[in-house]
């Protein structure tokens, strides 16, 4: 859900293109493929505002929640500008848009009625 949540607040933002990137079943497969390459690992984890409640008031240690981290050697930033990069040449061009005087003649053969305005 965080995930998700992470990738539609990017999309708003204009850091993702495609909506589709936001999917749990697109984010599900990414998440998977990384930690096959050896660039993620998953590892439960205490949940931050559990362990310091329970710190204070001298309780039992708090629930785990799943989480990931980078693997060497993906830990500094060039290597993982260098995955980025190397991912990046998979994607789809964008989409070329058309010159405003063809977008009108298309639009007014395909709506007559705007060929009378």
């Amino acid at each position: 859900a965080r995930m998700q949540w992470l990738a539609e607040t990017m999309y708003h933002d204009r850091m993702l293109a495609h909506y589709e990137a936001c999917s749990l079943e697109t984010l599900g497969n990414a998440l998977k493929l990384l930690v096959d390459w050896r660039v993620l690992q998953r590892r439960q984890i205490p949940q931050r505002a559990a362990s310091a409640a329970a710190a204070a008031k001298g309780k039992a240690p708090p629930a785990m929640v799943e989480g990931i981290a980078l693997l060497p050697p993906y830990t500094g930033r060039a290597a993982l500008s260098q995955l980025a990069a190397s991912i990046g040449r998979f994607r789809r061009p964008a989409a070329v848009r058309a010159p405003v005087d063809s977008l009108s003649s298309t639009l007014a053969a395909d709506l007559p009625m705007l060929a009378r305005l």
